[in-house]
């Protein structure tokens, strides 16, 4: 179920409060390591909940105390981000992120949402193409077909757009700060590259075992 959403005034001191330390202990449970299906659900109502009240909200307040909805999306998608390179076989949080994506924008008009929409579809377009779960493309997917069907088919589009503009600025930094820690510590440098290729072979032979498993199944 997903939690329906009411526009409300502005924060008092009591209710800043109240709302920072919810989102707070809410994320505390997303980045637990053993989160189980009612739980799940759970965090997922919350999220909801949170994410459209902060959008809502907008940038109301300078405090750097108060989080945003824009801090709040960019937390939540960037665990999923981690969930998926560094525990592929494992989708808990990716799952409990494509179910929140959906019911934020089930909650929220598209002026409402319109900046987050290429965060979203980020978690979105990755996990579409996932080989490792059927389960969790075919959410994916699903979520994608229902934001067509919100917004329209342009509006995603466009979002898209600038969801992959993203990505690449993301890895030019990334291959910027690779280069700068080359220099700096060229012995850390190395080990850190080491690391990164074996997890790759290792990500690379349990696709293959999936796949050949599901080859065997058709067969």
């Amino acid at each position: 179920a997903v939690v329906s959403t009411q526009s409300t005034g502005e924060y008092t001191s009591s209710q800043t409060q109240d709302v920072t330390c919810w989102v707070e202990g809410t994320l505390a449970q997303l980045r637990s390591e053993n989160i189980l299906p009612e739980q799940g659900r759970q965090i997922t109502r919350n999220l909801v909940w949170l994410t459209c009240h902060l959008l809502l909200q907008g940038d109301s307040t300078e405090s750097p105390a108060v989080v945003t909805g824009a801090q709040i999306v960019h937390k939540i998608v960037a665990m999923a981000g981690v969930e998926a390179s560094q525990a592929p076989k494992i989708s808990t949080k990716r799952e409990i992120t494509l179910k929140w994506i959906g019911g934020v924008c089930k909650n929220l008009e598209l002026g409402q949402v319109e900046r987050e929409l290429p965060s979203f579809l980020t978690v979105v377009q990755r996990e579409m193409r996932n080989a490792d779960s059927d389960s969790l493309s075919s959410l994916a997917i699903e979520v994608m077909e229902f934001l067509r069907g919100r917004y329209g088919k342009d509006t995603i589009s466009s979002a898209l757009v600038s969801a992959e503009k993203q990505i690449s600025e993301k890895r030019k930094k990334r291959k910027r700060e690779a280069a700068i820690s080359a220099i700096a510590d060229p012995e850390a440098h190395s080990k850190k590259k080491i690391k990164i290729n074996l997890a790759k072979r290792e990500k690379r032979k349990e696709r293959v075992k999936i796949l050949k498993a599901k080859q065997y199944k058709k067969a």
